[in-house]
């Protein structure tokens, strides 16, 4: 497995190694598409800035991902990752606050954390399922 180093030698890094680049479905989408107007995979891969294994992957799963964008349309997939709360009512709660308060004062985790509470107890939901991990959902940049 790779070599092993001696005792005071130093690691060093390799010269190849890039940063990471996540692509866009929009952007999948586009490379499926342009996967028949390249020869090869590392072509391809070259013209979008990834890495051969990232195409050679999302070629494999096309079919899924095509399907997957049919039948829960372009908006579903805007996200990588959604995350889904719970209490939905308090969710969609949170949100209308959200609005009507924005700009009026500057919001902080511990208020998010206090309204989201309110809001649940109001609303007959469990009070526990509102913790600081969902809050960070609603976090601004």
């Amino acid at each position: 497995m790779g070599k092993e180093r001696k005792f005071g030698q130093k690691m060093t890094r390799s010269k190849t190694s890039k940063t990471r680049m996540c692509l866009s479905y929009d952007e999948k989408r586009r490379l499926i598409a342009d996967a028949k107007k390249y020869r090869t995979q590392k072509a391809l891969a070259a013209a979008y800035g990834v890495s051969k294994v990232v195409v050679s992957t999302i070629l494999k799963k096309q079919r899924k991902k095509i399907e997957k964008m049919a039948t829960e349309g372009d908006l579903a997939m805007s996200r990588k990752r959604t995350k889904r709360f719970k209490c939905e009512n308090v969710d969609k709660a949170l949100a209308e606050w959200l609005h009507y308060v924005d700009g009026k004062l500057t919001l902080c985790v511990g208020m998010l954390l206090e309204q989201a509470r309110l809001l649940a107890r109001q609303l007959g939901e469990n009070e526990q399922e509102v913790d600081e991990n969902w809050v960070s959902f609603w976090r601004f940049a």
